[in-house]
Parts: structure tokens; C-alpha cells; sequence
């Protein structure tokens, strides 16, 4: 019997595309938000879906930023999916692994997906923690600890001298692969391994075994002990998902354990206290009220004697980014200022950037970008599109698009022609340019400049068709780009030129 294969689907909406049309205004402007992973399974297909309700609209695909050119293997469907039939990842050099996204244009502009990380199940041969011999005394606590690296993360069995671990309620088993054994007793001795299993993988690795011996003494009292990263010295938790902190202490007699939070603003609260040395903190749905210190106490009681020690957590809150303002559609006359907001918040703090028609924008020159918004000044025709604002964090994108419109007059003058540029000194260029058909009210001509490899733009206003731009940096490269003004309107850019200025030379003092 054929073995069944599973087809995996991921749907990257556009939501330009997707209930209004690309030559619609879109008003407010549009967002939308995506996880950034998919994990397939090797030698499966899978089907990457790029929504457009426009006929007329053309999807392309990019892997890892490279185009995605049609074969027998990989190809755009007509309803503009990408169809893989086959993962192959590490064969002869080819993987599909990797980031995905889709463009989706038409005549008035392109959106471009937020980046799918697309990854092959698997898993490693090696364990990179396998469990340990150890010794303990009769009545304390242990952890056992075994790891692997896994794509997704494995399923984990224990088990003791070669047999599953029977279920008991002193043996608590975490997600990070930890066993903990409460209250040690001389049946807990054996050979101790791990079994984990990666079902979409299909693979299935067991560690080497670690042997834990219990000693039987008798009113021998041990100090507290924290165990090895028990609690943690700093941990992240994802708003709206559960979430647990584990605090694990030896020592005997047994010591209490109890957390204490305590919140940014300096209020302490006691959360929860248990006298076996295990104290697991779980979180069902963590919020931002979670952040904090996180304080566990281990008092342990010797007859007449009380010791306390206790080990601290940092706790930090990690919030899926949100985009407060959204980019809103504009209508401009050539040559003004325009400002797209994009007001994003989050924990960490979203990393934003823009694109313009399904392409990453150059910040540079006219092009700035701030906080929380950006700047296009002296609007051009050119830069009439579809831009829109991605702000990542964490597993998670959102982002937000509008449409800029840039309006020209019939009375628009010609562009400048025939710009050149000559290098006078260490921070000085001259520049000359013709003017066809002037109109006659020409007013003046804007100067542009900056540096080629990145920076602010610089802007002066000529009265003639030549001049020299001073007070640059020595042995730099700048772009240079000159405009016309009638009393009506701007012209377009005229073609760039590039120069670079002299090396500085350096004074000598006068003999002394």
C-alpha cells in the first residue's frame, strides 16, 4: 500500500488583495500578521497559498530573496500557490529550507507577504545532555536531564533499567527534558535513559544511561542545594500562552520552598509555598502583569535551626509587536513632504522596515526613516505605489500598507539634463546642468546631494544652471540630482550624477 502524503498549507493573505483591489483607495490603509515558521516533512509535498482576488494581479515567489523560477519540481500554481511536490533538503547542495515570501502586482502598485520560514523536520544523532551518574541521599531530590536537538521539539519517555518509568506521583517530568524525583527512595536506583521521538520526522533517538545510587543515611541533616539551573537566572514568557518557572532544591530535612513576586513597581506578593523541595510555578495565560522578579526561598529546619537562602529570576514578558498607527493612503502634488506613520509597540521592541511595491526601501538621501513614521520628501512621480511598514518580534510579524498617489501638472517643467559633476576640492563639487524649453516662469532649481553610501540629504536652491556645493566631506562619494521650478509646479529628478571630493591635505606648521 502507497504510503499517504500529507499536503501542507499555509495561506499568505494579502489583505490588499483580498476583499478590496489594488486600484481601489484604500482609505485607512490595511494590516495583517503571520507566524513565521512552518515546519514540513522531507520528501512531502507542500503548498505555500498567495491570495489575490484580482484576475489580473501577478504573484511571484522569492526563496531566501532569490526569485523562484518554475520547474517540475517547484512551480506557482495558476491560483498563484507554490507548489513543492517533493522537500529535498541537503541533497546535492539543494534544501527548501529557508524564508519564503510572495509578491502580489498589478497596475496600481505591489504588496509583498511577511516572511514564512519554511524547516525541514528533523533530528540530530547526538544528544547534547544525556543523563549523568549520580549519588543522593535517601529522602532528597534529583533531576535527570537529557537534550537533543529536535525540529519541532521531540516527545520524551524515561526510562529505568531499560523499562519504561512507572508512573508515580514523586516523579515529575518537564517539557526541557528534566526529571525530578522528590524524595529519593532505594527502588528510585537504576540505569537511567531517555527515549525522544520526533513523529514528523519519523526518527527516534535514545541517550546513553546515567546511574543514580541512593544512600541510606539516618539523621545525617544536608545543606540546601539549589539544583543546576533550578530556578534559571533569567527566563521569557510569551504573552497569552502558558507558562511555568521550576524551582528545585536538595537538602535535608527537606527544605520549604516559596516564590515571591515582585512587580516593577516594587510591591512584593507570595504566590504559592511547598514543603517538598519541588515548587513548580505555572502560569495558565501570561499577561504583562507577570514581569517582575521572581524570588524563591528555601528555609530549611534543623531542630532549634533555621537557615534561608534563596535564588533569584528574572522574568521578562515577551509581547507580539502591534502596529498603533497604520500606514493611511495619500494623495500628494509633486515635490511636498509626505510621512507614512507606522507606530508599532512590543517586547522586545518590533524591528521595523518598509517596502515600497513588494521591494525593501533604501533609507537614504530624500528617504528617512524615524521611529515612527516615514519621510519621503520632494515627492516624484516615481514614488506613487504601495508602501508598507513590517515590524517583527519573536515568532510574529504584523504590518500595514497604504497608497501614495503623487499628482502632476501638465504645467509640470522638464527635468534637468545633461547634470555633471567635477570635484574642486577636499569638500567642494561643481555642478552643471541645461535646461530644454524652460517655461517662462522659471523660478529657481533645487540642489540635491548626499552620500552615496548612506546619510542625510542635503538641499540648496540654484538661480542659474550651474553651482558648487560646499561644506562636504573629504574623499566621499556623492550623489548629486537636480529639479526645476516654475511658479506652478516641480519638475521631475534629473538623472543622478556621482563624484567624489579630493583627499584632505594636511597643513604644515611653520618652522619654529
Amino acid at each position: 500500500m502507497a504510503t499517504r502524503q500529507l499536503l501542507y498549507i499555509v495561506g499568505i493573505t494579502l489583505g490588499l488583495l483580498t476583499g478590496c483591489t489594488l486600484g481601489v483607495d484604500v482609505g485607512e490603509g490595511l494590516s495583517g500578521a503571520s507566524k513565521l515558521e512552518l515546519i514540513v516533512t522531507k520528501g512531502h509535498p507542500v503548498s505555500l497559498r498567495c491570495l489575490a482576488s484580482q484576475s489580473d494581479s501577478v504573484v511571484s515567489w522569492y526563496h531566501d530573496g532569490r526569485p523562484i523560477l518554475n520547474d517540475t519540481r517547484r512551480w506557482v500554481a495558476e491560483n498563484g500557490s507554490l507548489v513543492i511536490n517533493k522537500v529535498v533538503h541537503k541533497k546535492k547542495g539543494q534544501s527548501d529550507s529557508g524564508v519564503y515570501r510572495c509578491t502580489v502586482a498589478n497596475s496600481s502598485g505591489a504588496l509583498i507577504s511577511p516572511p514564512l520560514r519554511l524547516s525541514v523536520a528533523g533530528m540530530a544523532h547526538e544528544f547534547t545532555e544525556n543523563p549523568e551518574n549520580m549519588t543522593v541521599v535517601e529522602g532528597d531530590i534529583v533531576s535527570v536531564r537529557c537534550s537533543v536537538d529536535s525540529t519541532p521539539a521531540p516527545s520524551i519517555i524515561w526510562y529505568r533499567n531499560h523499562k519504561p518509568l512507572p508512573h508515580n506521583k514523586r516523579y515529575t517530568p518537564t517539557n526541557s527534558g528534566v526529571l525530578y524525583i522528590n524524595n529519593a527512595k532505594p527502588e528510585d536506583a537504576g540505569k537511567y535513559k531517555c527515549q525522544a521521538a520526533n513523529s514528523l520526522a519519523k526518527k527516534i533517538r535514545t541517550s546513553a544511561e546515567g546511574e543514580l545510587t541512593i544512600l541510606r543515611v539516618i539523621d545525617v541533616p544536608q545543606p540546601v542545594k539549589f539544583l543546576n539551573g533550578s530556578p534559571p537566572q533569567a527566563i521569557t514568557l510569551r504573552q497569552g500562552k502558558e507558562g511555568y518557572i521550576v524551582c528545585a532544591a536538595a537538602g535535608l530535612p527537606r527544605p520549604t520552598l516559596k516564590w515571591v513576586h515582585t512587580k516593577y513597581d516594587g510591591t512584593n506578593k507570595t504566590l504559592q509555598t511547598t514543603s517538598n523541595g519541588l515548587n513548580i510555578l505555572n502560569i495558565n495565560k501570561v499577561t504583562t502583569n507577570h514581569n517582575g522578579i521572581y524570588t524563591c526561598i528555601a528555609t530549611q529546619t534543623n531542630k532549634d535551626r533555621v537557615t534561608i537562602t534563596s535564588k533569584v529570576v528574572n522574568v521578562d514578558v515577551e509581547v507580539p509587536p502591534e502596529i498603533v498607527q497604520k500606514p493611511k493612503s495619500q494623495v500628494y502634488p509633486a515635490a511636498k513632504t509626505v510621512r507614512f506613520e507606522c507606530d508599532v509597540r512590543g517586547n522586545p521592541q518590533p524591528h521595523v522596515t518598509w517596502f515600497k511595491d513588494g521591494v525593501k526601501l533604501h533609507i537614504n538621501g530624500r528617504i528617512k526613516q524615524r521611529a515612527k513614521e516615514l519621510i519621503l520628501g520632494g515627492v516624484v512621480s516615481q514614488d506613487t505605489g504601495i508602501y508598507q511598514c513590517f515590524a517583527s518580534s519573536g515568532d510574529t510579524v504584523v504590518w500595514g500598507a497604504g497608497r501614495l498617489l503623487v499628482n502632476t501638472s501638465i504645467d509640470q517643467p522638464l527635468p534637468p539634463t545633461s547634470l555633471s559633476c567635477t570635484p574642486v576640492s577636499a569638500t567642494e563639487v561643481s555642478l552643471t546642468w541645461r535646461q530644454y524649453s524652460p517655461p517662462a516662469d522659471l523660478k529657481a532649481y533645487s540642489v540635491h546631494y548626499f552620500p552615496t553610501d548612506g546619510g542625510d540629504e542635503g538641499k540648496e536652491v540654484a538661480l542659474n544652471q550651474s553651482y558648487l556645493v560646499q561644506k562636504l566631506l573629504p574623499y566621499t562619494n556623492y550623489t548629486f540630482y537636480i529639479r526645476a521650478y516654475s511658479g506652478r509646479s516641480a519638475s521631475e529628478q534629473s538623472q543622478r550624477v556621482t563624484c567624489k571630493t579630493s583627499e584632505s591635505v594636511p597643513t604644515v606648521g611653520a618652522d619654529q
